[in-house]
């Protein structure tokens, strides 16, 4: 037997059994305004009929993936509120979606230099946010050197070398795994 009243909570795991024509929403928000919501998926939507929807509390979609397999993806929303709608069509019914729902201390980032003549060592520190390249990492980090492109590094120290003599200016911000900036920005 189930105690859950139907208004998860942060920390909250909740499964929706996918039926035909069976559309679902459920919602978080954070009892602290200085905590993001967040949700972690997964589900098998049929492709092209069946959809999953995130969206924060003003109503902004925060997914750019709406169906096909959702496996542990992670979606943040820095208004303190996420929703998450299930939407089935009549046909083939994929099993069970999970949603884990959690309540965390927004990612924030602090940058260091060290200069060695014609060199500068950068080294990224972060909390909240796991910087790599692999499936335990929150994403990465882009640097612009003097307005220049972007570069991306997936470690915490980056070194550059031969740089002219001067005065220079660098932008470094996180990304998520797919490069987007994080929103709110953190650079």
């Amino acid at each position: 037997f189930s105690t859950f009243n139907g208004i998860p909570e942060c920390g909250d795991t909740v499964t929706y059994s996918q039926v035909a024509n069976g559309d679902y929403s459920i919602s978080v928000t954070t009892d602290d305004d200085t905590l993001m919501a967040s949700v972690t998926i997964n589900a098998t939507m049929e492709v092209n009929y069946d959809f999953i929807i995130v969206t924060d509390g003003a109503g902004n979609q925060l997914n750019t993936q709406i169906d096909g397999e959702f496996i542990d993806a992670d979606f943040y929303s820095t208004d303190g509120t996420i929703t998450v709608q299930v939407l089935n069509d009549s046909g083939v019914q994929n099993g069970d979606v999970t949603l884990a729902f959690s309540c965390i201390d927004p990612p924030t980032m602090e940058a260091s230099v060290v200069v060695d003549g014609a060199n500068a060592t950068f080294t990224i520190a972060t909390e909240n946010f796991t910087i790599g390249q692999d499936a335990d990492a929150d994403g990465h980090w882009h640097y612009s050197l003097n307005g220049g492109d972007a570069v991306m590094v997936y470690t915490t120290e980056e070194t550059l070398t031969d740089l002219p003599n001067g005065d220079h200016t660098i932008l470094i911000w996180l990304v998520d795994s797919e490069h987007n900036p994080l929103d709110p920005a953190v650079e």
